[in-house]
């Protein structure tokens, strides 16, 4: 219901203004390679592909 209505590069412009007011250099982060909606984005943005990295995760245990 919250696609498109821009919330998401209003998130990345904030955190990459924040990352240069405070003198870094950059800004990376991690996405699920087959969200290609949020791909999209951050390439729009000027972010760029530069690792692949292979995920663990492990689900809590569920007792019926």
């Amino acid at each position: 219901a919250h696609r498109g209505h821009g919330l998401c590069r209003l998130m990345i412009r904030r955190a990459a203004r924040d990352v240069v007011r405070r003198g870094g250099r950059r800004l990376s982060l991690a996405v699920d390679a087959e969200n290609h909606y949020a791909r999209r984005i951050y390439e729009t943005e000027g972010f760029r592909e530069t690792h692949r990295r292979i995920a663990f995760l492990r689900l809590p245990e569920q007792r019926d």
